[in-house]
C-alpha cells in the first residue's frame, strides 16, 4: 500500500491503473476487518430482561446448549455468548441514538443510514457469524465494519 501511495503523490495526477491498484488495497484491507451485524425492534421486549431471552441460549442438566429464539432465527456459528450485546430503552429513541452505547460505535456509527424509532437492538459482534441474518424476526439494518 505505501508504494502505491507514493507513486500517486509523485505523479500528482491520477490515472485508471492507480485509482484501481488503491481500491484493490483497500478492499483486502476490509475483508480482514470484523464486522458488527445491527437488529432493532418497537415494542417487541418489555425490558432489558426479555430482550436478553431472546438472544441467550439456555443449557441442559448435562451442559448442551438449546438455541436461543435469536439463535435458531439469525445462525450463529463460532458462537461467543460475550460479543452479542443488547441495549433496551423504557422509552422510543432513534436507532442511532440508541446504538451510541455499543462497542466501537465511534467507528461505526457514522457510516450507518438506517433510521428508525426503536426501543431495543441486537449488535451481534465476531467471531460470531451470523449465517442468515434477513431470516430475523427482527428488524436487520446490515452489517458495519470496525477495528478492535
Amino acid at each position: 500500500m505505501n508504494r502505491a501511495l507514493r507513486r500517486r503523490h509523485q505523479r500528482n495526477h491520477d490515472n485508471a491503473p492507480e485509482i484501481y491498484e488503491q481500491v484493490v488495497v483497500d478492499e483486502q484491507l476490509a475483508s480482514r476487518m470484523p464486522s458488527v451485524h445491527i437488529f432493532a425492534s418497537q415494542g417487541r421486549f418489555s425490558s432489558f430482561e426479555a430482550l436478553r431471552k431472546f438472544i441467550d441460549p439456555t443449557y441442559t442438566a448435562d451442559g448442551d446448549q438449546i438455541d436461543s429464539e435469536f439463535i435458531r432465527e439469525v445462525g450463529i456459528d463460532e458462537f461467543e455468548p460475550m460479543c452479542i450485546e443488547a441495549i433496551h430503552s423504557p422509552v422510543t429513541k432513534p436507532l442511532r441514538l440508541l446504538l451510541e452505547r455499543a462497542s466501537y460505535s465511534v467507528q461505526w456509527l457514522p457510516h450507518f443510514a438506517v433510521s428508525c424509532e426503536v426501543d431495543s437492538a441486537i449488535c451481534v459482534f465476531e467471531p460470531n457469524v451470523v449465517l442468515r441474518p434477513e431470516a430475523s424476526s427482527l428488524r436487520y439494518c446490515g452489517a458495519l465494519l470496525y477495528q478492535p
